[in-house]
């Protein structure tokens, strides 16, 4: 096989490569020209242009772009037609250092020999700016040609300090991390998911195969790519998980062979990013608070490397193996914090809340509380248990029904944490204040209901067999009683009022649990306690943990029922107004005629020369005043009907399909951000004492702190400098470092230590 070049550009190419990867370019130059050869061959026979069918003949694997580049080449380059095929991009030269920054070096070194990589990294930068960046391994190798380098001594109190101008209180999730593994759980999860992923699906990528010599991708590729996007009706940008998981290969992503430690570092950024930024996504991490997140992690990723990993884990809708890690982590830390005794410990809460967002396309919408109207939005359906601690959270596009996930995640709590381990005694709103859920929960022995009743569920009942008033909290008063609800079903009900209240009202409470098991009171403060164990959840969330922040753009197409369902609505209420019409008008004749006929009566009388009086006139004063309402309801049903047109024309205007926005991506990051919450709960009950604070708070008193970063071979140090503006949050900060160095936490093979920065008192 021919493998010396006659033009400039191959030999060129042939003095940048080894003799391995030259002899590779060869033999693939060759396979590609014997390929064209053999279509232009049968277009020569056929006596016309060259043919895909010829293509797939000769090499189905070959697209057809890609073929089309190659003849361009063969047509129009210079020598062996081998040559002309050859792949042309050029290896990059290697770099080299600077003399002068070795001379650097190597004299810093022999003034200091004990210095450290970085003193003499900032020797040389002091000389050259900060461009002038060498790796230690690069220091190593300069230091070991010139015969200077020598090992270290393992023993030597050799230390890497960093200095950061804020993220000190990062510090304190670190240790709430490491004492839990809520993230590397789930990074476990993710990891476990990505690898078992089998290599080879989804569609032929041609990527590879139509780029041009500098490594872009040709025109028509590009042309034929975007067609096929087209021809869906969507932008690609807006693609599903489903639209795009066909078009990838899910065992060749990058998860599938990033390390443990590695996605473990990338996911913490992602997790405590919201409290260093506000900005949408992940493109805080660009900015200079960016570098704060150092303090949590191995490395302050930047925003590619994070959209790159969230965009993967979009991709395997790895939500669900997230959510079941992080349920398993916390559904052992809340049993702790519930007490010992009393009705906390069998508590689990189910709550949704829904978020806004903003877009130009007919989406599922709802009513969102937050704006006050009906838009485009994200419904969260969470279960939390403890101090307000999420377990699982479910991310729907649109309104959602409580009671139609309720059961499910119930279902799936006992399923991964064991019967009734989280929580005997579920708390919900009034939406599930119904016969039916009552009724399922009444069938359901591992679990009982804590609700309310209001409105239509209500509404004509009457409590009977009501026991005596019992004092509770300071001004109200409750008792027992029972209510019987539709299908005869018999349901307990605690009854509150407030003493002396200049507005009576009262609340019933209906369980399914006895007596014996949840006394009367108990009843009562259990479902009050929602508030500070579930909604304040939403509001911590939503007050600097980024959970009113949605994530993800891809849609999908389904049919508007609603939209059909109205529509129909508004055919038959014109139908009916049209016959109500007919009906008017035939009456409003009838009494035109009945008018006529009075007055000819009339007439007929005065010719006879009868004296009419007005008892006479009475039949032409009623036959005028019925004409007069048949004129009246004419026009109203009128005005009826011309207002079921334009509600018909309105419906026929709408689309008969609708987006229904893809939760996947957004499902990871809900998992994320829940667990932030989580950590954060885990700080102030371990290590503040019980005192409560919102995610901004945190933020704004401990994670802008400064902190010295000392790492050494067996420890790492974190110094946190003090705020003297605010001495309550330093108390609380120096009582945390005693209970976190208490814990002899590791990171790694290293012990971490916190600890206020000298003078801080």
């Amino acid at each position: 096989m021919e493998a010396e070049p006659i033009t400039r550009y191959g030999k060129r190419i042939k003095e940048g490569l080894s003799a391995e990867l030259w002899a590779g370019r060869v033999r693939r130059a060759h396979e590609r020209v014997a390929i064209v050869e053999a279509v232009l061959a049968d277009a020569e026979a056929e006596g016309g242009p060259v043919s895909r069918e010829s293509l797939r003949r000769h090499a189905p694997k070959v697209h057809w772009s890609t073929f089309r580049h190659w003849l361009r080449g063969y047509q129009s380059r210079e020598g062996p037609g081998w040559e002309r095929l050859l792949d042309r991009r050029l290896m990059p030269a290697p770099w080299a250092c600077p003399a002068e920054w070795r001379v650097v070096i190597k004299a810093a070194y022999c003034h200091d020999p004990e210095a450290s990589y970085d003193k003499l990294r900032e020797t040389l930068q002091l000389l050259y700016g900060e461009e002038a960046t060498l790796g230690d391994n690069t220091i190593r190798r300069i230091l070991q040609e010139a015969g200077l380098w020598k090992p270290r001594s393992r023993s030597g109190p050799v230390e890497k300090v960093t200095e950061l101008h804020g993220g000190g209180g990062l510090a304190l999730i670190l240790a709430a991390e490491l004492a839990t593994g809520a993230v590397r759980s789930i990074a476990e999860a993710a990891l476990s998911l990505a690898r078992s992923q089998e290599s080879g699906g989804g569609m032929a990528r041609p990527e590879d195969d139509a780029r041009d010599d500098r490594g872009r991708f040709t025109g028509e590729y590009n042309a034929l790519r975007q067609e096929r996007y087209e021809s869906a009706g969507i932008d690609p940008f807006f693609h599903s998980v489903a639209d795009v998981r066909g078009e990838r290969d899910l065992g060749d992503l990058q998860l599938s062979r990033m390390g443990l430690d590695t996605l473990w570092a990338r996911l913490r950024v992602i997790t405590v990013l919201p409290l260093v930024t506000e900005r949408r996504g992940v493109a805080g991490l660009d900015g200079p608070m960016g570098g704060w997140l150092e303090a949590f992690s191995t490395y302050a990723y930047k925003a590619a490397s994070a959209e790159k990993t969230l965009s993967e884990l979009k991709l395997l809708e790895a939500g669900g193996a997230m959510w079941d890690a992080h349920a398993t982590t916390w559904g052992r830390v809340v049993s702790r914090w519930s007490g010992e005794e009393g009705w906390r410990q069998c508590v689990a809460y189910v709550d949704a809340t829904t978020d806004p967002y903003w877009t130009e396309r007919f989406t599922a919408s709802g009513k969102v509380a937050s704006t006050g109207r009906v838009q485009p939005c994200l419904s969260r359906v969470s279960l939390s248990a403890g101090p307000g601690v999420p377990i699982f959270t479910e991310v729907v596009s649109g309104t959602v029904k409580l009671k139609d996930h309720l059961l499910d995640l119930l279902g799936r709590a006992d399923d991964l944490l064991g019967p009734g381990e989280l929580g005997r005694v579920t708390v919900v709103d009034a939406e599930c204040g119904n016969a039916a859920m009552l009724q399922a929960f009444a069938s359901w022995p591992e679990r009982d209901v804590v609700t309310v009743l209001k409105g239509a569920q209500r509404q004509g009942k009457t409590l009977f067999d009501a026991g005596p008033w019992l004092d509770f909290r300071e001004r109200d008063r409750v008792r027992e009683a029972r209510v019987v609800l539709s299908d005869g079903l018999l349901v307990r009900v605690v009854e509150m009022e407030r003493v002396g209240s200049r507005h009576p009202t009262t609340t019933w409470f209906a369980t399914t649990a006895g007596e014996e098991m949840v006394p009367t009171t108990d009843v009562a403060e259990i479902y009050l306690s929602r508030w500070p164990s579930q909604e304040d959840l939403f509001r911590r969330g939503r007050d600097g943990a980024g959970l009113e922040r949605s994530h993800g753009y891809g849609v999908a197409k389904t049919q508007n029922v609603a939209v059909l369902t109205r529509r129909e609505k508004a055919d038959s209420k014109v139908q009916r107004w049209n016959v109500e019409l007919r009906g008017a008008i035939s009456s409003h004749v009838d009494a035109q005629l009945a008018v006529e006929d009075a007055k000819a009566r009339l007439a007929e009388r005065k010719t006879g020369g009868e004296d009419l009086n007005g008892r006479n006139k009475l039949g032409l004063r009623q036959a005028k005043a019925r004409l007069q309402d048949a004129g009246k309801h004419v026009r109203a049903v009128e005005r009826d009907r011309e207002k079921a047109l334009r509600e018909q024309r309105k419906q026929q205007t709408m689309p008969d399909e609708i987006y229904v926005r893809d939760t996947a991506l957004d499902s990871v990051t809900t998992c994320l951000k829940m667990t932030l919450l989580a950590l954060l709960e885990y700080v102030c009950q371990e290590y503040l004492g019980g005192r409560r604070i919102t995610p901004r708070t945190f933020a704004e008193a401990f994670v802008a702190l400064p902190v010295r970063i000392r790492e050494r071979r067996h420890e790492v140090i974190y110094e946190v400098e003090p705020n003297p503006r605010n001495p309550e949050m330093m108390a609380l900060l120096a009582g945390a470092c005693e209970r976190i160095n208490q814990q002899k936490l590791r990171y790694g093979k290293r012990r971490i230590e916190v600890r206020m920065q000298a003078g801080s008192g």
